[in-house]
């Protein structure tokens, strides 16, 4: 019997790359619902950049049920989809097994800058000009 999974919130998602991700999948086998330990289930972690194979992008969650990323993993103007393959955790060729995904659209950060001084300044013509973000 294959075990079911749900990945827990949208499937398609709006997100920044600032942002952590972590991402739940939740397995049933039957009728019992199995959230505890691994030798029953297997999960496999992929990460897609559209149709590309990113195995550099690895979950950093101690627990195989999430998937876990540090913010800027993910670089904007980008599409990823996760992937998660349960298995039932058993040796041999034809063990049961089912994927879920969640899609991610990496959305652009606006830029926020912070100048010494104030938003507005009064400068003289025959002064150089100088900038200081260094707070920002």
């Amino acid at each position: 019997n294959a075990p079911s999974v749900i990945i827990s919130g949208v499937q398609s998602r709006n997100f920044y790359s600032w942002q952590e991700l972590n991402i739940l999948a939740s397995a049933r086998i039957g009728y019992c619902s199995i959230n505890f330990s691994q030798p029953l289930l297997s999960y496999v972690w992929s990460v897609y950049d559209g149709l590309t194979f990113m195995p550099l992008i690895q979950s950093i969650s101690k627990d195989p049920r999430y998937f876990k990323a540090l913010a800027y993993t993910f670089e904007p103007f980008h599409s990823y989809t996760i992937q998660v393959i349960v298995s039932v955790a058993a040796s041999g060729v034809n063990v049961p097994r089912t994927t879920g995904s969640v899609t991610l659209a990496v959305m652009p950060s606006s830029v926020s800058v912070l100048i010494s001084g104030g938003v507005l300044q009064t400068q003289s013509t025959q002064a150089p000009i100088v900038l200081d973000a260094s707070r920002s």
